[in-house]
């Protein structure tokens, strides 16, 4: 390990029920990681807090943490409606409360003991926001968090800057262009970002923003796509300055008892080249971590036929993704009156089955790796050089890439503080 201390940082949701965040003295000189405990829109409508801790690398103790959004019962002006990391731009852009967010939180992963606070500007008297990212560009000619508001005179685009300022309109192309996707962050329950993209052999890939108006990216589009028959769209999940990855539904080959596969369309920015990487699992899932993609494999299942208003698992049509008992102790917060809850409670709304495996793939190199974790709630939350760091249920994990296979783990930590973490940062 390099001596050079340095910090990693994490995000994950708090596990204490409804208190106040407390303050730990830090014990200076020691390698540390930040992890903020997070669960952004989750199923079960728990309004949790957002809570920034810091654990030693060297023992894994929590020596700090500090809340990031308040939590509450319930409530609409409580808990994260969102969450974006960009590990190129180096920040973690955050909306609370949920479904009505109108304070932004930036949290810089080079000074994590100071998030920006930023107003929305959003008035939700008859509007609701319907899709969110990080841009670049516009009247700041920076870094912006960008909401898209829908209401009774449609849709329309509010750029706030990270550097701080006000709320502004953003003209459609140049949001829509310079936005910039990371894929989804979680496992059962993830943060999903994308956007509607034409695709077509022999012309440029255009952004889909309804069904007229088209933003051309300048980049050719994949050829021989298989499009979806019931004409659904393909997606772009992933828009950063490494790569794109495109995915169309017509390319998942679902199946009932064992994986399927899908086909995630991947672009070099550096090689101005297409690969159709071929994956398991009909619905896995991609996320970004600059040169480097990690995958959380996923396998679509039927779903479970509602017993009233509320999805229950169905185990007449439904598997049960493996790691079952330990998902069971992994506790969600919850507040005074409210019914327990646990993570496998998460998976039991899902209409996916996750087997545990892992992959990554190096952009510039194109080399792929599987894990294999014997978990279904596991994932990916940093890739930084050689280095993977990636969470199983409570306890996160560190690994070396080699040049044919990802060596055995390290154990940094295992606590309740880690149950929700789904992305990770070093501060520099």
């Amino acid at each position: 390990m390099n001596r050079k201390w340095h910090a990693l940082v994490l995000i994950v949701i708090a596990t204490a029920s409804g208190a106040c965040a407390q303050t730990r003295p830090v014990v200076q000189g020691q390698n540390s990681i930040y992890v903020l405990n997070e669960m952004a829109g989750n199923g079960l409508m728990l309004r949790l807090p957002a809570v920034l801790y810091e654990i030693g690398l060297s023992n894994g103790q929590i020596l700090s943490e500090m809340e990031v959004a308040p939590g509450g019962r319930r409530a609409r002006d409580k808990g994260l409606d969102f969450m974006l990391p960009d590990y190129e731009r180096r920040i973690i852009a955050l909306g609370a409360p949920a479904v009505t967010p109108n304070q932004l939180i930036v949290v810089s992963f080079d000074s994590p003991s100071a998030p920006v606070h930023l107003a929305a500007g959003v008035s939700y008297d008859g509007v609701s926001v319907i899709n969110h990212f990080i841009s670049e560009g516009g009247a700041a000619h920076g870094l912006n968090i960008t909401l898209a508001v829908a209401g009774g005179e449609g849709t329309r685009l509010l750029s706030v800057p990270v550097l701080g300022g006000g709320a502004s309109g953003l003209d459609a192309e140049i949001a829509l262009k310079s936005q910039r996707l990371g894929g989804f962050f979680g496992t059962v329950w993830d943060h999903p970002g994308g956007i509607d993209v034409r695709v077509q052999d022999g012309a440029n890939l255009f952004l889909q923003n309804g069904p007229k108006e088209l933003v051309d990216l300048g980049v050719s589009s994949p050829r021989s796509v298989k499009m979806d028959p019931r004409h659904v769209p393909a997606r772009l999940y992933v828009k950063s300055d490494a790569a794109l990855v495109v995915q169309s539904l017509g390319e998942c080959e679902y199946s009932r008892d064992g994986l399927g596969s899908s086909i995630h369309r991947v672009y070099s920015n550096s090689t101005r080249t297409w690969r159709a990487l071929n994956v398991p699992g009909s619905s896995t899932r991609v996320r970004s971590f600059g040169r480097w993609l990690a995958f959380v494999v996923s396998e679509a299942q039927p779903w479970a036929v509602p017993k009233s208003n509320v999805i229950a698992f169905d185990p007449g049509v439904q598997r049960v993704s493996v790691g079952q008992a330990g998902r069971v102790l992994n506790l969600l917060a919850t507040y005074r009156g409210e019914a327990a809850a646990s993570m496998d409670d998460l998976f039991a709304e899902s209409t996916d089955w996750f087997p545990g495996v892992l992959l990554l793939y190096d952009v510039q190199t194109g080399r792929l790796y599987r894990m294999e974790t014997g978990q279904g709630d596991s994932e990916v939350v940093l890739i930084d050089g050689n280095d993977v760091y990636y969470r199983v249920n409570t306890s996160l994990y560190r690994a070396k890439i080699g040049a044919d296979s990802v060596g055995s783990p390290a154990l940094i930590v295992s606590d309740p503080a880690i149950g929700n973490v789904h992305c990770a940062f070093i501060s520099r």
